[in-house]
């Protein structure tokens, strides 16, 4: 590292040299500064991040932090490295000759940090002092507390936090880093970035009021006179749900829109209408099964995956193992209680079990599963 901030150095004081050599000034046409070596590895993923947004302000709300204090970080490093690092009059800001040059070593530089932090994890040369987890709700209250512990036994003394709440607002907390590892339906893209480990996939199935459909007859005729009550449009399963429905050419009436699966099973049930659930929305409203009635869906079947997302190479094998412990326990807990309330969806639930020797995902299934394609 010493010997990458080093080239660092030298390649920036090239790069000031030449543009002296041709006349070109900074825009205060005043000489460059010089070269300190005070800048830290905070104030590289400040500037990167600031690269990435456009604008202070942005990258103040990602990084959880004022803007005030993202522009000092800034200005430290333009002091140390000689110079501004963005042209300030274009907006959004892009970077300027000194901080393109700065960019490409910074991601080096980080890339290295994280590597080693993972090799010295690996070796147990390093334990993390602190893990913030973030955890769909479906599974929070299963698999938390577990995992907390599997933390703190195998590194005694790291704080271990957690938070709960929809896919997506776990995703964007991965991103903002406002938290370590996630386990979230709706991934980052960027996979270059964040390690994205499989844990389960499930198919939806059809929830009904109590009696209001007689699965002796022509479900999909019948669900046309019947209120349809759907998620969010905006969120992840609403639009599954919307993807999948267009697909196949059906159209609804949607009156109703819930962000909560227990509003929308609550209206299901008082109004006499149908839902587009997961077996882990329905486990989680334990107090809506007496009144409603769980079919599997009368029309070709679409599933979501949940998976275990971390930023690559910060953790070594953590995120794989824990990964496996949310398998293991997904099997233990969940699965013999909803092959009692829904067997047609037990034997289409599969688990992407872990073989931590070799670090392969092994999907699980039970024998004659018929599994899903994944939306």
């Amino acid at each position: 590292m010493v010997r990458t901030r080093a080239m660092l150095y030298c390649s920036i004081l090239s790069e000031q040299t030449h543009q002296k050599t041709m006349k070109k000034t900074f825009a205060d046409n005043r000489e460059p500064l010089e070269l300190t070596t005070d800048f830290s590895l905070k104030a590289l993923r400040v500037f990167l991040t600031v690269e990435e947004c456009g604008a202070m302000a942005a990258a103040a709300a990602r990084l959880r932090s004022s803007s005030s204090g993202v522009s000092q970080q800034i200005s430290a490093l333009e002091k140390s490295v000689g110079g501004p690092l963005f042209d300030r009059t274009v907006r959004p800001m892009v970077l300027t000759p000194t901080g393109t040059l700065l960019k490409k070593h910074a991601s080096r530089i980080l890339d290295a940090v994280s590597t080693a932090r993972s090799e010295l994890m690996a070796m147990e040369l390093l334990k993390p002092n602190r893990l913030r987890m973030g955890v769909i709700d479906d599974l929070d209250a299963t698999v938390t507390p577990a995992l907390a512990g599997h933390v703190t036994a195998r590194f005694p003394g790291c704080v271990f936090s957690a938070f709960s709440g929809r896919s997506d607002a776990m995703t964007e907390m991965l991103i903002q880093r406002k938290t370590d590892i996630a386990i979230t339906a709706d991934p980052p893209s960027d996979q270059e970035t964040y390690e994205v480990i499989p844990v389960f996939t499930e198919p939806f199935m059809l929830v009904c009021a109590k009696g209001v459909v007689d699965p002796t007859h022509d479900i999909v005729e019948q669900l046309t006179g019947i209120p349809f009550v759907h998620f969010d449009p905006e969120l992840p399963l609403g639009r599954l749900v919307n993807m999948h429905l267009r697909r196949l050419k059906i159209t609804t009436k949607t009156r109703y829109t819930f962000d909560a699966t227990r509003s929308l099973l609550a209206v299901t049930r008082d109004i006499g209408g149908w839902a587009l659930v997961t077996p882990l929305c329905m486990m989680d409203s334990i107090r809506f099964r007496d009144s409603l009635d769980l079919h599997e869906l009368p029309f070709s079947g679409f599933t979501r995956t949940a998976s275990l997302v971390a930023r690559r190479g910060e953790f070594a094998d953590l995120p794989k193992r824990l990964a496996a412990v949310c398998c293991k326990l997904i099997d233990l807990h969940l699965l013999p209680e909803l092959r009692a309330l829904a067997p047609f969806a037990a034997r289409k639930f599969v688990l992407h079990a872990l073989d931590e020797s070799v670090g392969e995902t092994q999907s699980r299934a039970p024998a004659g599963t018929t599994v899903e394609p994944a939306i």
